[in-house]
């Protein structure tokens, strides 16, 4: 062994010191503009994930919709190389 680092106990303040800052792709995909139309994603989930799913997982299964580019879910890589 190395070494060993105390796992220190962490707390988040009650009252955070800082404001909630809009992140940056909300300006990007227009989402004020949408909402200004009256939509607010009510009733509606969105996922996107980057690398692959393993869509037999009970999480996933009923609610897998195929779209994009699907890999061989029996392959542990991807065309990226990673």
């Amino acid at each position: 062994m190395l070494s060993i680092e105390p796992d220190a106990k962490r707390y988040i303040a009650a009252d955070p010191s800082t404001e909630q800052v809009v992140p940056f792709g909300i300006d990007r995909v227009q989402a004020p503009q949408v909402w200004d139309e009256g939509f607010e994603g009510e009733g509606v989930t969105v996922c996107i994930i980057d690398t692959g799913l393993y869509p037999l997982h009970e999480d996933i299964d009923e609610n897998y919709v195929l779209g994009g580019v699907s890999q061989d879910p029996a392959s542990d890589w991807n065309a990226d190389g990673y």
